[in-house]
């Protein structure tokens, strides 16, 4: 928890708000491309929400398995709603 707070300037509180909403959207506890571009276009729909939610998928799935984990998640939303792009 308190890697994630340093790593995205998130409040405790927020980061366990995020973690039950991620619970409740990926009970597995990874999230899929298509889940995130569905949960992306949400955040950002006034944006091309498809084709930017690969890209930041593919710069955030750090240990190249094909889906997110909660930091991993997290840390997207983070970094893509604050204007940082590049991992």
């Amino acid at each position: 928890l308190e890697d994630l707070k340093l790593s995205t300037k998130f409040s405790e509180t927020e980061i366990c708000q995020w973690y039950e909403n991620f619970q409740k959207q990926c009970p597995t506890g990874r999230i899929t491309p298509e889940e995130f571009e569905e949960i992306y276009s949400r955040f950002f729909p006034e944006t091309d929400a498809k084709s930017y939610a690969r890209h930041v998928f593919r710069s955030f799935d750090t240990n190249d398995d094909g889906t997110l984990d909660f930091k991993e998640y997290i840390i997207a939303l983070h970094m893509t709603s604050s204007g940082k792009t590049t991992r």
